[in-house]
């Protein structure tokens, strides 16, 4: 073996020398490079601790990132909230709904109050990668609490701002700063937070905006010009009331307010504001012919006075609050008619009256009252009728019958009129034809006639 050979035999020798004994110490390193707080967590009683591990086949690119927010979230899961029997969330606890949306709230938001917190270590494992937070309790609690100052700072200026409201009866201003207090609290509403006034005397301001809350909508009074309305014929079935918002005993301006009531097939919903003196006036009409009684439902428009508020806990707490409502009955009178006729047969009075008959029958299921004395009277139909001979062929008689109907005020205005030309009636002899006549006629005044009739009384 001349000395070249000999030269690259003695390097290649080592290399791969060397290249074994980097493969044995990595594998000792990396046996050894699990830290003991990925077998046991440790015992550290002045810290909170966030330990967790993600899989690399569930996370094959964001292992490491995957596995330091699991941690965090650990970690802030260690934080537990413990709700004081005195304190606003407390006074919630059986609307499961408002705790539920705080829990989730205060869960969401906890990682970004977790300042102080420190890296210990990232493992990455074959399979699987570690990370560890950890956060010394002292720290938390003095940054906590430097924050829950800053936060009863701004909910008790919402509150002195809320009570000034309230003082000039500024509703929707008083609504929105006790909202607002309440909001700036929200972090901390299973805690007492204290606040201390000019007066020396120390409130738990959140539970002082929610009591100004329910005191503001409970002390609002709402009181209508009538107790109940009647509507009727001579109104066309419209009508206003006035509604007076009153808190303290002294009118409340500007608050919206919303009227309900159904108009017979659809609801109706109208929208009004108090003006200086506290008055709104709401409007009654569109009635479907026939209805005969309805109720006002008048309450103040507490979504429109709240300021928009993101966090749905608040939005939950929000909702429960009650606020007045007045219920006015609305009775709708139904018109009293008196029908008066002349029909004829072949220019000779009739026997009886059919076409008077009918529309008499007709008007009453239609819930129109038929009087006997035009005296008493809020409407007068006036029928007149007759028939004529139209020729007869093959057996067959045809009678031709022509009639005006005529509904007026009692003063005499003419309301409405309908003519019926040339109605047809077909049998076997005169009489017959005529009575055939008479019958499909009726017939078209139960119907067309009626209808534009009682659509007339609501116009």
């Amino acid at each position: 073996m001349n000395a070249w050979m000999r030269t690259w035999w003695v390097i290649g020798g080592a290399a791969l020398l060397a290249v074994g004994m980097w493969g044995c110490g990595g594998q000792r390193n990396l046996a050894a490079a699990a830290p003991p707080w990925v077998a046991e967590r440790p015992a550290m009683p002045g810290y909170y601790l966030g330990i967790a591990s993600v899989t690399k086949s569930q996370y094959p690119f964001n292992a490491v990132e995957a596995a330091k927010q699991r941690a965090l979230n650990a970690l802030a899961g260690e934080i537990s909230v413990k709700v004081e029997a005195t304190s606003v969330l407390n006074t919630f606890q059986e609307n499961a709904r408002v705790t539920q949306r705080f829990e989730e709230d205060i869960r969401s938001s906890s990682e970004e109050d977790l300042e102080g917190h420190e890296l210990v270590g990232v493992y990455e494992g074959p399979d699987d990668v570690w990370a560890y937070y950890r956060l010394h309790k002292a720290t938390y609690d003095r940054i906590k609490a430097e924050r829950k100052n800053t936060a009863i700072a701004v909910a008790a200026g919402f509150y002195e701002a809320g009570l000034q409201a309230e003082q000039q009866r500024d509703v929707a201003g008083a609504l929105d700063r006790f909202i607002r207090g309440l909001a700036s609290l929200e972090k901390y509403w299973g805690e007492v937070n204290l606040w201390q006034h000019a007066g020396g005397k120390q409130v738990a301001v959140d539970q002082a905006c929610l009591n100004g809350l329910n005191r503001v909508l409970n002390g609002l009074r709402l009181e209508a010009n009538e107790r109940d309305v009647a509507l009727g014929f001579a109104s066309h079935y419209r009508g206003d009331l006035s509604v007076q918002v009153l808190l303290e005993g002294g009118p409340v301006a500007n608050l919206p307010l919303v009227a309900r009531y159904s108009r017979g097939t659809l609801p109706h919903r109208q929208l009004v504001r108090t003006n200086a003196d506290g008055m709104a006036s709401i409007v009654l009409d569109g009635f479907d012919p026939g209805l005969r009684r309805t109720e006002l439902r008048v309450h103040i428009d507490v979504d429109e006075l709240m300021p928009e508020m993101p966090a749905l806990a608040v939005q939950a707490l929000i909702e429960g609050l009650a606020a007045p409502e007045l219920v006015v009955p609305v009775e709708l009178i139904e018109p009293v008619v008196f029908v008066s006729g002349r029909e004829s047969v072949y220019g000779q009075p009739a026997r009886n009256r059919a076409l008077q008959q009918a529309l008499s029958s007709a008007l009453s299921e239609r819930g129109v009252r038929i009087t006997e004395s035009e005296g008493d009277a809020d409407l007068i139909i006036e029928l007149e009728a007759d028939t004529q001979q139209g020729g007869q062929g093959q057996g067959f008689h045809t009678a031709l019958l022509n009639a005006s109907v005529k509904l007026m005020t009692v003063r005499g205005d003419l309301i409405l009129q309908k003519s019926l030309d040339r109605v047809k009636g077909v049998q076997l002899n005169w009489e017959g034809a005529s009575q055939a006549a008479y019958s499909k006629a009726g017939m078209e005044i139960r119907g067309s006639f009626l209808q534009e009739m009682m659509e007339s009384l609501y116009q």
